[in-house]
């Protein structure tokens, strides 16, 4: 359309934050979050450090583009959490097939947005429906997912196990890797708030799948387990920021409980604001003048 790849590649990264906008709007509006708190929600999870040296910097918008289908399928999940499954969710087998096709980190996380709504639902009838919308989406993903199952024997995917990346600690994984810890140990701090405070205690079998991965995360065990051990450091860090920013949000009026609180978390929010934008600007690499094998390529 634009016979250009740059000007294509500009445009697509324009879109998808539209689109990831959009995303948080549909999952504010379902989970009973004001536009405020959406609009911190997507600037929270799509305008961090880590979106912009991993996704922006390096112009990978396939995993831009599974992070905006994910919200999406996490909107999906949570409007029909405590509501009965119809032919509208559907759309979940659409949406986890195109993440399919597009980055497998992203998309084996979500998988536990399907365990979480299983587990959580009532009646075998219900838990039918989920597993057959998780498994429809191979189906529609079956023409891409055939040519990329017979290309593993020849790739070095499987034994590329970046996920194990987390034990270095050089000037270039320093800051990434130490949130490798910090993130997934204030998710589980946030999710014991979040039972606390919890009127329906049930409610913590579906974030359950989350607990748990955010567990073997923090211990490091992952790494000794397929699939999971082949995961970089980028998805799963934003995957429990999704989550801590996404309750604390919505649960704003229970954190609020006295001034000084309150200005503790606006004080919190500039500075991890600030921080963030200063290791965009003094840690991450601005862009490189093309090389003469750049070029070539």
């Amino acid at each position: 359309l634009f016979g250009s790849v740059t000007m294509a590649a500009f445009i697509s990264m324009i879109l998808l934050y539209a689109l990831g906008f959009i995303a948080t709007m549909a999952l504010g509006r379902v989970s009973g979050m004001n536009k405020m708190q959406s609009t911190m929600l997507f600037l929270i999870f799509f305008a961090n450090a880590s979106v912009v040296g991993n996704t922006i910097r390096n112009g990978r918008q396939h995993a831009m583009l599974a992070s905006v289908l994910f919200v999406f399928l996490f909107a999906l999940m949570w409007y029909y959490k405590d509501k009965k499954i119809d032919y509208r969710f559907g759309l979940a087998s659409i949406i986890y097939s195109l993440m399919l096709v597009t980055h497998y980190q992203e998309t084996f996380l979500a998988a536990t947005l399907f365990a979480s709504t299983f587990f959580y639902k009532h009646g075998l009838k219900e838990k039918i429906k989920v597993m057959v919308s998780f498994l429809a989406s191979f189906i529609l993903a079956s023409w891409w997912l055939k040519g990329f199952i017979e290309g593993l024997k020849t790739s070095s995917l499987l034994s590329f196990q970046e996920g194990k990346r987390v034990f270095e600690f050089s000037k270039e994984v320093a800051i990434m890797n130490t949130m490798t810890i910090v993130m997934p140990l204030i998710f589980l701090c946030v999710m014991w708030w979040y039972y606390k405070k919890m009127k329906e205690k049930r409610e913590l079998i579906f974030f359950m799948p989350m607990i748990i991965l955010g567990i073997l995360y923090l211990l490091k065990i992952t790494t000794l387990i397929p699939i999971l051990r082949n995961i970089s450091q980028d998805p799963y860090v934003l995957f429990f920021l999704f989550f801590i920013a996404f309750i604390l949000l919505r649960e704003e009026n229970k954190v609020s409980t006295s001034d000084k609180v309150r200005k503790l978390i606006a004080y919190g929010l500039v500075m991890a604001s600030i921080g963030s934008v200063a290791i965009s600007v003094f840690y991450t690499p601005f862009f490189e003048k093309s090389t003469p094998l750049d070029k070539e390529i």
